[in-house]
């Protein structure tokens, strides 16, 4: 039995784990049952190839025949498993005399393509798209991240601004920053609130928009005469 996977895989991926059970003889193994252990954390999505489930029976498997199978895992955006991942597989056959008993189980391994995005949102009082001295952190605003593979993380500014998502797949990630209404968006100079950033692996990503502020127009409306005489007061309120 041998197994093979991609040697990275990445949060929000899918993990396809090819199988190959062969007959090295000299009898046919009448009945082949094979059983792929779905690491914790993750979740088995299906089996393609000669099974279309697990554990699958492989019957009249002659010498030096091979079959193959196909099993795919899905890895969740919000992984906190171990890394690397481990899948082990067996296969246990009604043959009398196995004479490699060694070679019907195996393991392999995978390891996480991910890396930690952290950032700060704070009031950019000089509005001059830089953090300085007395600008404070803003907490409890909403931050949203859309991975390089699709998948959507959220979490909220802690009380100094600063925010951190771990595990994050690598590539190109959107980051979104809301108010903490989550009605209006929190805007930079540019008037824009997504931002896509590099995440890389096994390292710490600072994202670009930390100079974020609210904008708000405020419009005055005053009542008061149209016309008056000179020299006196005019009031509008």
């Amino acid at each position: 039995m041998t197994m093979s996977v991609a040697a990275r895989t990445a949060p929000g991926a899918i993990l396809r784990d090819t199988v190959t059970i062969t007959n090295l003889g000299p009898s046919t193994a009448d009945s082949a049952t094979v059983t792929v252990a779905t690491p914790a954390g993750l979740t088995l999505l299906g089996v393609t190839g000669d099974c279309s489930s697990l554990p699958c029976a492989l019957n009249g498997l002659t010498a030096s025949a091979s079959r193959r199978l196909v099993v795919s895992f899905r890895v969740p955006a919000t992984y906190t498993g171990a890394d690397p991942i481990i899948i082990g597989g067996r296969v246990t056959t009604t043959v009398a005399t196995d004479s490699a008993p060694a070679n019907d189980s195996t393991a392999v391994t995978t390891t996480l393509d991910a890396g930690t995005l952290t950032g700060v949102v704070y009031e950019d009082r000089n509005t001059n798209d830089s953090r300085d001295g007395g600008e404070p952190g803003i907490g409890a605003v909403p931050v949203r991240v859309v991975t390089s593979v699709g998948d959507t993380l959220r979490t909220v500014t802690l009380t100094d601004g600063t925010w951190t998502l771990t595990r994050v797949a690598t590539g190109a990630a959107t980051v979104e920053v809301t108010d903490s209404a989550g009605t209006l968006p929190l805007r930079r100079i540019s008037g824009v609130n997504e931002v896509v950033v590099p995440v890389v692996f096994q390292s710490t990503v600072t994202d670009a928009p930390v100079a974020m502020q609210f904008f708000a127009d405020v419009i005055t409306t005053l009542a008061g005469p149209a016309t008056g005489a000179s020299g006196a007061p005019l009031t509008y309120a």
